[in-house]
């Protein structure tokens, strides 16, 4: 019986760990964007290049760092705006990013922020 027990919870501590994982975020207080256009290989079809002017690195975007970035579909049509009107008036952007920030992980908040 506690071998059982301990084989539930086991699970139960492991399952958690993976949820949490998958909903973790990292924030980029302070990017640039270098380019953005379409994409065959993410569901809204769109990307951004940015590069890190934070002054340290935001998870796998180190600091001066370029990174391409999936935009996510649920939010793609606002999202791709407020990126278009930064890049229009070369304005720095915050911006999130599922999981490490890795390559082609899915941007899923962008802002404008005050030059």
């Amino acid at each position: 019986m506690f071998k059982k027990a301990c084989f539930c919870l086991l699970g139960i501590v492991g399952i958690a760990s993976i949820a949490t994982s998958a909903l973790a975020a990292t924030d980029c207080p302070r990017v640039t964007i270098k380019s953005t256009g379409t994409s065959a290989y993410s569901p809204s079809g769109l990307f951004v290049k940015v590069i890190n002017k934070s002054g340290s690195a935001c998870g796998a975007l180190v600091n001066n760092g370029e990174m391409q970035y999936f935009i996510d579909e649920t939010n793609a049509d606002r999202t791709y705006a407020t990126i278009l009107t930064a890049l229009s008036l070369s304005r720095p952007m915050f911006i999130q990013v599922g999981g490490s920030g890795s390559k082609n992980s899915l941007l899923s908040v962008a802002s404008i922020l005050p030059q």
